[in-house]
């Protein structure tokens, strides 16, 4: 009910000029169409999810200029909507084609040009990937988030899967910049067990990983050196979680304790 009535406005009239958008994508630049989904992103992640966001390592961003690989861990499918929300630059993303069946979100990430894979049917995925690889030669200015688990991971211990390699070939293709970002426990906002008056979405971008440093390097070598250091930063994260929900919360640690992860009978 919160999430309804709180953010149900600003989605169905986000959604409402998503679709139109998606009608006429030519008529509106990536820049504006990207522009109005991270504002309306920034609506939902204060108004609907009660966000505030930590982030580590903004001076990587602010290093790396231009266009991106973003990989990541996933864990809910409020992922892409909290990215938008923190990310001041273009992004779009690679996901499954079952989003497109989300109520909101499937319009939002339709109008940014993402990018949806069936993962019954591998020509799909070939298909998708040359799509891609087209779309960044054409938008210069779009950068691009994948999760390389391939799936979002699950509780109770959230416990993230390897990465695969197939993701970064979008980056080695096109000499991107890599840059790692690890996000702590990110379902919260939509598990009906928590009821925080404010969610603490730590984020940390890690070290990038230059085109010079992975020339010479496999897919698969690149994904685990993206893995290792996302793991390290979800460690150091998971340490500060429990201070963080009694700062924002003004919660005692006993209650904090009670309520950091869930009321239900999932534990991490």
């Amino acid at each position: 009910m919160r999430l309804g009535l709180t953010g149900g406005p600003d989605l169905i009239r986000g959604s409402h000029k998503c679709k139109k958008f998606n009608k006429n994508k030519e008529k509106y630049p990536i820049e504006e169409r990207c522009g109005y989904a991270n504002n309306l992103a920034r609506k939902i992640c204060k108004k609907c999810f009660r966000a505030e966001f930590i982030i580590e390592g903004k001076e990587y961003l602010e290093q790396v200029k231009g266009q991106t690989l973003f990989v990541s861990n996933h864990v809910s499918n409020s992922d892409p909507i909290l990215f938008l929300g923190f990310m001041d630059r273009p992004i779009s993303f690679l996901g499954k084609k079952q989003i497109l069946k989300m109520p909101f979100i499937g319009n939002i990430l339709s109008s940014i040009d993402g990018s949806f894979i069936d993962r019954e049917d591998l020509r799909s995925e070939i298909k998708v990937f040359r799509q891609i690889h087209t779309l960044l030669q054409k938008e210069k200015n779009l950068s691009y988030v994948v999760f390389p688990e391939g799936t979002r991971s699950k509780g109770p211990d959230f416990k993230m899967a390897e990465f695969k390699g197939g993701s970064f070939k979008i980056a080695t293709r096109l000499d991107l910049t890599i840059i790692p970002i690890a996000t702590w426990l990110n379902e919260r906002v939509l598990d009906q067990h928590y009821h925080y008056h404010k969610y603490p979405i730590q984020v940390t971008i890690c070290k990038p990983i230059l085109p010079q440093e992975y020339e010479k390097m496999t897919t698969g070598q690149i994904a685990k050196i993206a893995e290792e250091r996302i793991s390290e930063a979800l460690s150091l994260m998971k340490e500060k979680d429990l201070k963080l929900v009694m700062e924002l919360n003004h919660y005692s640690e006993k209650k904090a304790k009670k309520v950091q992860y869930s009321t239900s009978k999932k534990t991490i």
